[in-house]
């Protein structure tokens, strides 16, 4: 995953590019005086004084019709978003250009297989991607809800590593809604240094601190899941694990 920028210096070309899933992400805006500014998220584009901070109506539009404003679209009508798997390439004393770009997704089945030849796959791209991801110079860790996801993911760290995984779960005070036992399962299961949080579902005092973080409105994640992991951060020394 990456989103990154270059400037050819001998060719006054300025480049911008966005991994192939859109993990990082990119935003960009061409100021009435000609600047050209950009930031991996909209207050790196809005504290510049020359940007005006105007919505745009079609951008809350989207976010009420799908719960996010979807690329390449802002929610400031002045500023874009690079699209997953694009990029932008500006020259020197030229307008804006549209983004070209360089991969998408083959939805074609090209090599029909058998459900026990694509589970055998699957598990093996999973294992191979979670080790190439594993590969880091600071502490790793995972957060483990007790889904399918997040266990599938422990399991592979589990496979791979020589110590154990790192793993941190958030509790509920009310027990209908806590299933911290499931992550717990896991953590059993795959001998992990597991660290439970538990957290009360009605304290919205970091609600205002959410929104600055994440510049968009955004639905459903907000509310099911940084709401709460926010205040239930790992202990200390683990923390970097987790970013």
């Amino acid at each position: 995953m990456f989103a990154f920028a270059l400037w050819d210096r001998n060719q006054q070309i300025f480049f911008l590019a966005r991994d192939r899933m859109g993990v990082k992400p990119m935003f960009y805006a061409l100021l009435d005086d000609g600047t050209f500014i950009f930031g991996s998220e909209p207050k790196v584009i809005t504290a510049h004084p020359g940007f005006k901070k105007t919505i745009d109506p079609l951008a809350v539009e989207e976010y009420f019709a799908l719960g996010y404003v979807a690329d390449p679209r802002c929610i400031y009508t002045g500023a874009k978003k690079l699209p997953s798997a694009h990029t932008l390439t500006l020259h020197h004393g030229q307008g804006l250009p549209e983004p070209v770009a360089y991969w998408d997704v083959r939805f074609t089945l090209n090599n029909p297989i058998s459900p026990e030849d694509a589970s055998e796959e699957l598990i093996t791209r999973l294992r191979e991607s979670v080790r190439l991801r594993m590969i880091a110079d600071v502490p790793l860790g995972a957060f483990l809800s007790g889904g399918v996801d997040s266990s599938a993911v422990v399991a592979a760290m589990a496979g791979v590593s020589t110590t154990p995984v790192r793993t941190c779960a958030i509790g509920f005070k009310d027990p209908k809604f806590n299933e911290s036992a499931f992550a717990q399962q896991v953590a059993d299961r795959y001998h992990t240094d597991h660290h439970l949080n538990i957290v009360d579902s009605d304290d919205f005092d970091l609600i205002d601190t959410l929104a600055w973080l994440y510049d968009e409105p955004l639905r459903g994640q907000f509310r099911n899941t940084h709401l709460p992991c926010l205040p239930a951060r790992p202990p200390a020394r683990y923390r970097g694990a987790f970013r």
